[in-house]
């Protein structure tokens, strides 16, 4: 409101001065016809003269600052343009840090979510051979160890234990030959069969028409009948898609590739 009095105030300001400008011009002409009386009109309307150059410097003043005002109102609103398009990518940055949130959270094995079954080994051997990658944990069925559970790492699915005696348990890695796995993808949530062999760990009968690429994320699925849903296994590292087969394969990269000194073995 205040702006458009400003401008009021100035446009009846700039009607003034052209008005006596007008009124000025065709006297002083009409003097200017009688040289007899140049002298001493000239002193009369000196005062007019200063008058009408004070005016013209107010016409220019005024002039100056509707083009001040209107530059402000310009710059105004593509600030508010701006401060709109902030609004809409903050708005869009919470919504994706919310479904980053959920994904994590559905993703990993939080403390919540932990089984009740958790027991703390040690890794007391290895088997020799190369094709079954085994260890031996320090813990047994004295200590809760049943075939079948998940051998982790910080949530990562490494192995399952295989053989279990009173005071040792023997766990079979998953990248080993005839280890199977039940998996699922993390962001599609579509089941699948991971297998050990030679060339690492593979994934099987995963659809045609489903989406996988490198860099996917897939973890246990939960239909081992004692491994926890949610643990890592590992993510794709090379998309296998024939036009022969009806489905998809994968070669998996796995987090951990040494052997682990410690381990958590979880159950259902």
């Amino acid at each position: 409101m205040r702006i458009k009095e400003r401008k009021e105030e100035e446009r009846i300001s700039f009607w003034r001065y052209f008005v006596v400008l007008l009124i000025l011009l065709p006297v002083l002409f009409l003097i200017s016809l009688f040289s007899p009386l140049k002298s001493w009109t000239r002193n009369i309307f000196l005062p007019f003269g200063r008058v009408f150059q004070d005016s013209l410097w107010g016409v220019k003043k005024v002039f100056l600052r509707v083009k001040i005002l209107k530059e402000t109102e310009k710059e105004n609103t593509l600030l508010k343009k701006r401060l709109l398009v902030l609004m809409q990518e903050n708005a869009a940055l919470k919504m994706r840090n919310e479904e980053l949130i959920a994904l994590l959270k559905d993703s990993y094995v939080s403390l919540e979510e932990t089984p009740k079954k958790k027991i703390f080994a040690r890794v007391i051997g290895r088997e020799p051979a190369t094709f079954l990658r085994e260890i031996v944990l320090d813990k047994g069925s004295k200590d809760g160890v049943e075939v079948g559970q998940a051998v982790t790492i910080d949530g990562v699915l490494i192995a399952k234990v295989e053989e279990v005696q009173r005071d040792a348990a023997k766990a079979l890695f998953i990248n080993s030959y005839l280890a199977i796995t039940q998996v699922r993808h993390n962001q599609n949530r579509i089941t699948a069969t991971a297998r050990g062999g030679i060339g690492g760990l593979r994934i099987f009968n995963f659809p045609k028409e489903a989406s996988l690429a490198e860099g996917d994320l897939f973890v246990t699925s939960g239909l081992d009948p004692k491994i926890p849903a949610g643990l890592i296994v590992g993510t794709v590292k090379k998309v296998f898609d024939s036009k022969a087969s009806f489905f998809k394969g994968a070669i998996l990269e796995q987090p951990y590739d040494s052997l682990p000194e410690n381990v958590i073995i979880y159950g259902k």
